[in-house]
């Protein structure tokens, strides 16, 4: 009897795990290492993030997670090769908006689509743009800027890291809700954008909250407005764009989480839950803030549906501008 009844219940548990064979999976997750492909150049605004994070898993899961820099072609590169990677956990990719929400609308051939190739994960943070101007620029706030650009249409020069990228699509956004003409200048890359800036070669530009910190620091520009719907407590006195009467203008640069199309929902969920832990954590909170950054995280419904209003935006701004890729 007892045989039988020994028998019965490993049948039993044999049933339950056919049952929830991701559940098996995503308690066991993580058994080797986990690769944090970030789909830029080393020392760029995701690098650290990916390291924050990476030290963080492995300190909660006992497995080391590397970070892996595979730069080109605007973050498309790294990105497609994650897209055609295994959904087992174990390639994720440090999201942007550039190869996720914009790329799609503006590469008619672009090798991965991104609602049909990857999962979004989580949320990690967000670092609204900042308009900043030269020194030698004659405008104190944005009312100046405004008043001297319709005085002066089509004068007044801003640099972006190049044509498709968020500072550029952020500058055509806001001219045409502004109702102003600029001259873009676009580089490659926000570096050259920035030193120009500095130097004063160019007025004005869009930048992330990280380079644009770092350009304030040189003590040659300064800032006007951020485009975050809320002010940054980065930049408490700065003003937001619909503060000053660009009404429901709100652009964040994001950082986030993104899988491989096919990830189970387990195991998913396991990283989803990690990741929002290490946003809270106030070491991580505080690095991030010191590269402009404020964490946060979300649920994978969430950050899905920030993907969505994103890549619709920039669609919409890439196709009423005409806007071609170089």
């Amino acid at each position: 009897m007892r045989r039988t009844f020994f028998q019965w219940m490993v049948g039993v548990a044999l049933a339950a795990a056919a049952l929830t064979p991701g559940l098996a999976v995503a308690q066991d997750y993580p058994t080797k290492a986990i690769r944090l492909v970030v789909p830029f150049a080393a020392g760029g605004d995701i690098d650290p993030i990916a390291r924050l994070l990476g030290n963080h898993f492995h300190g909660a899961w006992g497995q080391p997670a590397i970070v892996d820099s595979r730069p080109g072609a605007g973050g498309t590169l790294g990105s497609d090769q994650v897209a055609k990677s295994a959904p087992d956990g174990y390639t994720l990719l440090m999201c942007s908006a550039g190869p996720i929400t914009i790329a799609p609308s503006l590469h008619a051939n672009l090798a991965y689509a991104p609602d049909k190739d990857f999962d979004p994960i989580t949320l990690i943070g967000i670092a609204p743009l900042v308009m900043l101007a030269n020194d030698t620029v004659p405008v104190r706030g944005y009312a100046d800027f405004v008043a001297l650009a319709k005085a002066k249409p089509a004068t007044i020069t801003f640099a972006t890291a190049g044509v498709g990228s968020l500072a550029h699509l952020t500058t055509v956004s806001f001219a045409g809700d502004a109702g102003v003409k600029l001259v873009d200048v676009p580089y490659r890359g926000s570096g050259p954008a920035i030193q120009d800036l500095i130097s004063g070669h160019v007025n004005m530009s869009f930048n992330p909250m990280p380079s644009a910190l770092a350009a304030l620091g040189s003590g040659k520009v300064r800032p006007l407005v951020v485009t975050s719907a809320k002010r940054t407590p980065l930049l408490p006195d700065v003003p937001t764009l619909s503060e000053l009467g660009v009404a429901g203008f709100d652009v964040v640069s994001w950082y986030g989480i993104c899988a491989p199309k096919g990830l189970s929902k387990e195991t998913a969920l396991k990283i989803n839950q990690e990741a929002n832990k290490a946003t809270t954590v106030p070491a991580i909170q505080g690095q991030l803030r010191s590269l402009g950054i404020e964490a946060r995280g979300s649920s994978i419904e969430e950050f899905g549906a920030l993907i969505k209003a994103d890549a619709a935006r920039w669609a919409r701004v890439i196709k009423q501008n005409n806007v071609q890729p170089q």
